[in-house]
């Protein structure tokens, strides 16, 4: 008896906060009477732990749906975000004028560095850190191209930062002429080329990180 007793008054200290006048469990406390004190407390307990149960139920589905919504942002983020190369990868397909290149590039790379710092998948943020960073690196190789007309020039100066994307002055087959002879796509599309493998890199890990989730 006392041990039920005990556990009646458990369930009263633990679900005080969150009955109103319509529930009696603190009034049953003050029946002397213990048969009638009992009948009490089995009358309104079911009651107890249902509101309980409901209110935990409605806390868990609270919390789903939050975690649900942040995982939704997540990949709108990142589909924007990756949209916005992609975008640039696509004029470097069809045909782009250097000063609309340019523009791109800067529209592109503000859109990107406002969205980056709130993706939360670092090795995506870093992806796209890659690939915004080789289509930056092309536009301003494309106008140092322009400024050192003569291929062997613009190799000697800029031909070991250029190494990493695989482009050597051996690229060209007489390395005496100029840029305008042979034309600026063995430096540039190995740059793009990077730029677009690293979107589809991004693009991998972000789809494997939200079949995780």
């Amino acid at each position: 008896m006392v041990l039920r007793k005990s556990g009646y008054f458990l369930l009263l200290a633990l679900s005080s906060h969150v009955y109103g006048e319509g529930l009696t469990l603190a009034k049953c406390s003050d029946i002397k009477n213990s048969t009638q004190r009992l009948a009490c407390y089995d009358r309104y307990v079911p009651e107890v732990v249902k509101q309980q149960s409901d209110a935990k139920s409605s806390l868990v589905s609270k919390k789903n749906e939050e975690a649900e919504a942040a995982i939704n942002e997540q990949k709108k983020l990142v589909k924007d975000t990756l949209r916005e190369l992609r975008k640039l990868g696509t004029a470097t397909e069809v045909g782009v004028s250097k000063v609309e290149y340019s523009r791109r590039v800067i529209d592109s790379a503000s859109v990107i560095a406002l969205n980056i710092t709130d993706i939360s998948d670092a090795r995506v943020q870093q992806k796209i850190k890659d690939s915004i960073t080789a289509f930056t690196d092309a536009n301003e190789y494309w106008e140092l191209m322009i400024r050192h007309e003569y291929v062997k020039s613009f190799f000697d100066r800029y031909g070991d930062s250029l190494a990493k994307y695989g482009v050597y002055l051996s690229a060209y087959s007489y390395t005496r002429g100029t840029f305008r002879d042979w034309g600026m796509t063995q430096v540039l599309s190995p740059i793009w080329a990077t730029a677009k493998n690293s979107i589809a890199e991004a693009e991998s890990l972000a789809n494997g990180s939200s079949q995780q989730q």
